[in-house]
């Protein structure tokens, strides 16, 4: 055989042997790969983004978390395997399809994209925060509207609300500064619905124990978000509890019929430290619960739950102030970043409808 036609044969299989490889790692992947959580990398964004690695370190839920709600909308890559924001950028028609749903960008790049020819975006260079434009993909949605969302806002629950409070005052300087709570230690949506009183948990407003309708109507505020049930399942079944949120909301809306509303999602107990009827599952289920009411009565739901799992159904250790439910700093952390995603999400919404008009 001819010494350079041998060459090149030996090369040209070389060459297939290796894009077989890779396209066979990636097509493997494909057969589980479905969501962004699937494809993240932990230490590959830690590794390359010193700023999240100074903040989080190596905690992979927590870099998860600021991915999902930050890192991705700044241009940030989270993988090797599939860059979905720079997906999302170069393909208009997917963007008009999935907008902000994620999960769908990696479902078609595994299982439609590959066998297209789509690009998956990962560069051997990722570009740094600093080099990437403000709003790169939300370009239309600020900051400041971001923090205009809540400027008029309240946030009414229990302890762990109180405890956000706590969280918030010491942030003033930022938008949770604008932001008015009504909270107060073992308050729940049965106590809402009770006569205030000097041993009841109504909160105070300007001096006085009042109902919570009362206080909202007297603030004036344009958005309300609730926190309940983590006192209330204990003492009543779910539907029951479902029932004596919606009739407080009820109340809520006939002293203050513009105001919108706004359920959080109760949040876990630390693995096996809740009750009978305080545990986990029932708090899950009160959740799902909760959303559909919220979808069938126009209330948003923010799943803040979600976001402080441990990945089996409980509150993360490190979240927790307590060896209970109570949480800490890095906890309210996570609350933020949530709120601040919900926002821009919700404002995205309302443009494109403006648009479409």
């Amino acid at each position: 055989m001819n010494r350079k036609i041998g060459t090149k044969l030996i090369l040209a299989l070389l060459l297939a042997v290796t894009l077989s490889i890779s396209v066979g790692a990636i097509q493997g992947h494909a057969a589980s790969a479905r969501t962004v959580r699937d494809i993240f990398d932990a230490k590959y964004y830690a590794d390359t983004y010193s700023d999240v690695y100074a903040l989080f370190g190596y905690n992979r839920d927590m870099l998860y978390n600021h991915f999902m709600t930050q890192g991705i909308y700044e241009g940030r890559c989270a993988s090797t395997l599939l860059d979905v924001a720079q997906y999302r950028r170069e393909n208009p028609d997917l963007n008009a399809m999935f907008k902000n749903d994620w999960d769908a960008y990696v479902a078609h790049y595994f299982t439609r994209g590959i066998y297209e020819g789509r690009d998956p975006g990962v560069s051997d260079e990722p570009v740094l925060m600093e080099t990437i434009p403000e709003n790169t993909i939300s370009s239309n949605v600020t900051d400041k509207m971001i923090d205009d969302f809540y400027s008029n806002s309240v946030f009414v629950g229990d302890s762990v609300m109180l405890g956000f409070r706590n969280y918030a005052m010491k942030n003033a300087d930022t938008y949770l500064g604008e932001i008015q709570f009504l909270a107060s230690g073992s308050f729940s949506v049965n106590n809402a619905l009770q006569p205030p009183s000097s041993t009841s948990t109504h909160p105070i407003y300007n001096g006085k124990q009042r109902y919570i309708e009362e206080s909202i109507a007297l603030m004036k505020v344009d958005r309300v978000f609730l926190f309940f049930g983590i006192n209330d399942i204990a003492l009543a079944e779910l539907p029951d509890v479902c029932d004596k949120y919606a009739e407080l909301i009820g109340r809520i809306q006939e002293q203050s019929p513009d105001v919108e509303i706004y359920i959080i999602s109760a949040t876990y107990t630390i693995e096996g430290m809740g009750g009978k009827k305080l545990n986990n599952e029932n708090l899950a289920t009160l959740n799902t619960m909760m959303q559909e009411r919220a979808s069938e009565n126009g209330w948003g739901y923010i799943d803040i739950m979600s976001a402080l799992d441990d990945g089996k159904g409980n509150l993360a250790q490190e979240y927790c102030s307590d060896g209970h439910l109570h949480q800490n700093t890095a906890a309210y952390d996570v609350w933020s970043e949530v709120l601040r995603e919900y926002a821009r999400t919700q404002l995205e919404d309302t443009l494109e409808n403006i648009d479409e008009d």
